[in-house]
């Protein structure tokens, strides 16, 4: 018997729903227009599986799914599916790209005579870019703000206000954040310099942003200034709150102590107990911490905001020791957390959705050697709004405690290096992927030619040179052709990696290398980690530049890929929406 889906009930239309990936259900979506009319007005036909995916949707903010409409829904589930489906597929393909070459222009009205004194590795210290792909924030070693539209490749906005003469003192470096509100706003903060009366101090400042994609400029305003007390290493924001992390005297390096000031009015919330911290991470209802022990165990935080705390009605005078909930997760690390003078390396990867189940991956190796261990921490968002809840409305019991003390019991899965990589495996912010370059000397076949831009402003090229209309010929481009292949781009996935047993056994001394050229038999684990690689398609003239790459990340919001070289060049690089 054959169901036509229009005429099923919508009840059990979505509970099908439930049951599909995120790919058969945006091809569920395309079958005819009713579906395409539900998928577009319903949210409850796309909620359930976008919060299961465990994909970073290209959305505008950091809020809970179910506060997006069903039409922002469609649109993210596409472009993900799409950017995932290419960036997964065997051959990942070039999609667009585009060489943007050092120094940059300024956009009308954006003059840039006043920096052109600074050096591009000094200049362009990369970051993240916004969730589309659009633009891409900047702070160099002087403290000074460059906004650069990644589409035409000029400067949207300049920002010198905060400029830090001479530098940052030694082992300072600049810190900022952005939170990405709604398509064309966010909100930003980076450190600054202070008066105190005659004395400068350290200390943050926040901002709007606001974009003008058509135009390709920015512009900022300040919202409001905080004396932090010492120059914050780390700053991230969401939620109304800033978090920063500030070095302390008698703390190891790269520790800090964690402060959280509420951004509505700049006052500096009372914290439960918190470790040291080497790295922060900010969401929507809670900000995560990874911190030190004085025994040297490594503990994972995760700290929830002040349950109605931000809102507009709340005028309560005080309100810095509101109830807040504290889940401290111990990891069981085995590397070395301090060598005497390398901290461990970590990563936080987590995807806020607003569903009660929450997974967040820590990535951690030990500071000179060795290899990444990712350690799964089961939080749950449920039990600390629960938490906070039962306390502020006076529910709790005397014995009920805000701190929950919970323990990882194991690592979740090692990862395996190329032996003689220039740069580490970075993983990306889901922590499902990690990206890394190798160095090759491969020659290339002769180039195929490409129609030049007619264009003032030439358009992104497109990936390959069939139907390429509009694209910019490389005799354009200011180097010469060249035929020696020496970098090369990877992505891999951990979804299907080897177990712990499997890999201990297979590398009883500990060292977790390979050979990417090697041979090994079937169902090992490096046979297991060498199928989960993909190589992604570069340009050309990109693929011959490896002794000049300086830096490199990738965005998984829009699948777009941002290389920086020594020069200050940068190329960018998309896998997802063209």
């Amino acid at each position: 018997m054959s169901v036509c889906l229009d005429t099923i009930p919508e009840a059990l239309l979505f509970e099908i729903c439930n049951y599909l990936d995120i790919f058969d259900l945006v091809s569920l979506s395309e079958v005819n227009k009713a579906l395409r009319s539900i998928s577009n007005s319903r949210t409850s036909f796309w909620l359930y599986t976008l919060q299961e995916c465990s994909l970073f949707l290209p959305v505008a903010s950091y809020r809970p799914l179910e506060s997006f409409t069903a039409a922002e829904l469609s649109l993210a589930a596409h472009r993900a599916a799409l950017s995932e489906r290419n960036i997964t597929s065997p051959a990942p393909k070039l999609l667009s790209y585009r060489y943007i070459p050092w120094p940059f222009e300024g956009s009308p009205g954006v003059p840039l005579e006043d920096v052109e004194w600074e050096r591009p590795e000094h200049a362009i210290r990369m970051h993240l870019s916004h969730y589309n792909g659009e633009y891409m924030f900047a702070v160099s070693t002087n403290n000074i703000l460059r906004i650069i539209h990644l589409r035409s490749g000029k400067v949207a906005l300049l920002w010198t206000d905060d400029q830090v003469a001479g530098g940052f003192p030694q082992d300072t470096y600049p810190s900022w954040a952005v939170e990405f509100r709604e398509e064309n706003e966010a909100v930003m903060v980076m450190n600054c310099r202070l008066l105190d009366g005659n004395e400068e101090v350290d200390g943050i400042r926040v901002m709007n942003v606001h974009f003008k994609p058509k135009e390709c400029l920015a512009t900022a305003e300040t919202i409001a200034i905080y004396n932090t007390g010492g120059m914050p290493s780390h700053l991230d924001l969401a939620g109304g709150y800033v978090i920063a992390t500030i070095p302390a005297s008698g703390l190891l390096p790269d520790l800090g102590n964690v402060l959280m000031i509420r951004i509505r009015d700049m006052k500096e919330m009372v914290l439960p107990p918190l470790y040291p911290s080497m790295r922060i991470a900010a969401f929507e209802e809670y900000f995560i911490a990874v911190g030190v022990s004085p025994q040297a165990q490594i503990y994972v935080q995760v700290v929830g905001y002040p349950q109605g705390d931000n809102s507009d009605t709340n005028t309560s005078e005080d309100q810095s020791k509101p109830p807040i909930a504290l889940h401290s997760y111990h990891i069981p690390f085995s590397g070395q957390v301090f060598d005497g003078t390398f901290l461990f390396a970590c990563q936080i990867c987590h995807i806020y959705t607003g569903s009660p189940k929450s997974p967040i991956k820590v990535w951690l190796r030990p500071g000179r050697s060795g290899s990444w261990s990712i350690f799964s921490v089961p939080f749950d968002l449920k039990d600390l709004r629960s938490m906070a809840s039962r306390h502020l409305t006076n529910r709790a019991t005397t014995s009920e405690s805000l701190v929950r003390n919970l323990r990882v019991n194991e690592v979740d899965q090692r990862v395996l290096e190329e032996r003689g990589l220039v740069h580490w495996a970075a993983p990306t912010i889901s922590g499902r992927r990690y990206i890394w370059w190798r160095q090759v000397e491969n020659e290339l076949p002769p180039p195929e030619p490409v129609e030049e831009s007619s264009t003032v402003d030439p358009p992104e090229t497109t990936g390959t040179s069939e139907g390429n209309e509009g694209a910019i010929s490389p005799e354009d481009l200011p180097f010469p052709p060249v035929d020696l292949e020496t970098f090369q781009f990877y992505v891999s996935v951990t979804d299907n990696l080897a177990s712990i047993d499997e890999i201990e056994a297979a590398f009883p001394y500990g060292v977790f290398d390979f050979d990417i050229d090697g041979e090994y038999e079937e169902g090992s684990p490096i046979s297991k980690q060498l199928a989960a690689v993909r190589r992604m398609e570069i340009p050309r003239k990109l693929s011959c530049r490896t002794s000049r790459i300086y830096m490199f990340v990738m965005e998984e919001w829009s699948g777009t890929v941002l290389v920086q070289c020594f020069s200050g060049d940068l190329w960018v690089l998309r896998y997802g929406k063209a």
